[in-house]
């Protein structure tokens, strides 16, 4: 009996909570974000990408970069254009940088290794082999990253 009982009645719970609690939770996070994001483009556009670009791979890291792409989709569908995506993609290419240069720099084989795997991926646009296997292994490939894209929002 336990072993029916058990998973149904925490599969109820956790359902439960999910749409209870977690999910208007999450939406009201989700637009909290992007009246913030629409509040500080309309101040100053280099203020509100020099903002994203700096948390975006923050944000990859604890995976919240997924509530940022459904605002982008919205103001495309909505407004015909979209500035959260350049200044995303724009953070995917400081980390692809980053995990390229490693290639070269790298001493060891396996190391060289991984940053090549990374580099594939993070060319299409998946930073979180390069995060994980080589940038926040090495400080400074993360900081490099970080500031590449501080250079290429403020030009």
């Amino acid at each position: 009996m336990q072993l029916v009982f058990v998973p149904f009645l925490t599969l109820i719970v956790a359902g439960l909570l999910t749409f209870l609690i977690i999910g208007p939770l999450g939406t009201a996070i989700g637009t909290g974000l992007a009246y913030g994001y629409k509040f500080l483009y309309d101040l100053s556009p280099l203020i509100a990408g020099g903002i994203l670009g700096a948390t975006f791979q923050i944000f990859v890291i604890f995976g919240l970069h997924w509530g940022i792409l459904p605002i982008s989709l919205i103001n495309i569908q909505a407004y015909g254009y979209d500035t959260l995506l350049v200044v995303m993609m724009v953070a995917v290419s400081g980390q692809f940088g980053a995990v390229t240069g490693s290639i070269f720099r790298a001493k060891k084989l396996k190391n060289r290794e991984i940053a090549i795997s990374a580099a594939i991926s993070g060319f299409f646009g998946i930073t979180e082999p390069a995060i994980y296997g080589i940038n926040l292994k090495y400080k400074k490939h993360l900081f490099l990253a970080w500031s590449a894209v501080h250079l290429v929002v403020q030009r």
